[in-house]
């Protein structure tokens, strides 16, 4: 993460990053990664952590659509606004996974706009309005040339419908510092980024931050997000202990024979001495027991065979997968054996119930980020001239399939039609996804679904 002191003194900001969160971040990332601080050689992982991550990213985007249409102007934005969407599941895993992303465009060397993906240990937030949005931060840019370490830190303050941007680059070969100030000119990429600007005009920020729609138990005050799992790291340590235990009963019980070594094949070294050859069917099996005391004929050997006791230690395990779900706000059945849980339909439906609201609240921020982030691509097409101005509008489409299946929905929409209750065209629509004026133009003269 960047190194928050320096950065405070680089810049002259006091940034809204308390030290509890800053440990929380980047346990969240250790999580994340599968290098959470308990692991160990006797504690392995399930990956638990990505694996909520990227279900509840998978259930919020799924399907997602979205496009600006209108003029030629939006022709463009939505050009390169399509390139951001190719990346929008990532992004919102990582948002899932460290409580929040930063989206910030700018244009390219070539006359496009891009869109940087800031994670949460690059995004420092140093204001935010009543409302909640952030109107100032420092963004983190980290290139390693040789042995050394370029860090630029870009700063943005939104305030008085402008936003006034500073950059200075730092040189250090100690990756937990900023080290010495230096030239922007040092990073070939990084040559002609100005110093400072003061970009006028601008209703809002001219970056957005997408965080997870739960409230900050850990920081009331911050501003920032929080992880989808953050309620359920205890949990999850306790899980991975249970995944380990699970793995040793089947790895301590695993069938074996305690010979004595009269029993095995015996083969000279180079040295002169004698070993025990191990039968080549599978080495394993068979243990080696110097001096055992045996039958008359010194041929002793024990079948070890014990019998394991992974049913209790997997219904614990199931338990504590269960407990995450319900923390994170996926249904039962998600994580854990789906066989296990959900006995009746209103079980089902209430479980359903829980992992729609969450993706629902996702998808709402989803949505907001993404909202600010085309208003800010528009101001760079006026500020860079790159596009006729020209009217806008925006549209998204989430897929609700979460909730229910969808080929259960069209069955029941179908059944509707036939009854005279929906138009034919309504149902095509939704069927192949496409306008209404589209599906009446499929429709056959002759309707077939009253036959």
């Amino acid at each position: 993460m960047i190194p928050i002191k320096n950065a405070k003194q680089a810049m002259g900001v006091e940034v809204l990053i308390s030290d509890k969160m800053q440990s929380a971040i980047e346990k969240w990332q250790k999580m994340y990664t599968d290098d959470a601080p308990w692991l160990n050689s006797r504690v392995k992982s399930a990956n638990i952590a990505a694996a909520v991550a990227s279900e509840l990213a998978r259930l919020s985007v799924l399907e997602f659509k979205s496009e600006i249409t209108g003029s030629a102007r939006a022709d463009f934005l939505n050009a390169n606004y399509a390139k951001l969407l190719k990346q929008l599941r990532g992004a919102v895993e990582l948002m899932c996974a460290h409580g929040g992303v930063a989206l910030k465009p700018y244009v390219t060397a070539g006359g496009k706009i891009a869109v940087d993906i800031i994670n949460a240990d690059s995004f420092l937030p140093v204001n935010y309005d009543d409302s909640g949005r952030i109107t100032a931060a420092v963004f983190c840019d980290r290139r390693t040339v040789g042995k050394t370490i370029y860090t630029r830190l870009e700063y943005h303050l939104f305030e008085n419908n402008a936003e006034y941007v500073q950059n200075t680059c730092y040189m250090t070969q100690n990756p937990s510092e900023l080290g010495t100030l230096c030239s922007l000119a040092q990073v070939d990429d990084w040559a002609e980024i100005m110093p400072e600007a003061v970009l006028e005009g601008t209703e809002q920020p001219l970056f957005s931050y997408m965080k997870m729609p739960s409230a900050n138990n850990i920081d009331i005050d911050s501003p920032l997000g929080v992880a989808a799992y953050s309620r359920a790291v205890s949990v999850i340590e306790e899980a991975d202990k249970q995944y380990s235990r699970l793995l040793w009963e089947f790895e301590g019980g695993e069938l074996a024979i305690d010979a004595e070594e009269n029993v095995f094949n015996m083969s000279l070294r180079a040295d002169g001495s004698t070993r025990a050859e191990m039968p080549k069917l599978n080495e394993r099996l068979f243990r080696r027991v110097p001096g055992a005391a045996g039958s008359a004929d010194g041929t002793f050997y024990h079948v070890f065979a014990p019998q394991l006791r992974d049913a209790s230690i997997l219904n614990g395990y199931e338990a504590l997968l269960r407990m995450i779900e319900f923390l994170c706000g996926l249904s039962y059945g998600t994580l854990s054996m789906p066989q296990n849980v959900d006995k009746t339909a209103e079980e089902i439906k209430m479980s359903k119930q829980r992992s729609y609201q969450c993706v629902s609240d996702i998808q709402g921020e989803v949505q907001a980020a993404l909202e600010n982030v085309i208003y800010a691509m528009d101001y760079w097409a006026d500020a860079a001239e790159l596009a006729p101005k020209g009217e806008y509008a925006a549209s998204f489409a989430f897929d609700d399939s979460v909730l229910g299946d969808r080929q259960s929905e069209l069955e029941g929409m179908r059944a509707d039609v036939a009854a005279g209750l929906l138009r034919p065209e309504i149902y095509i629509a939704k069927k192949y996804g496409c306008t209404e004026e589209e599906a009446i133009a499929m429709l056959p003269q002759s309707g077939i679904f009253n036959e």
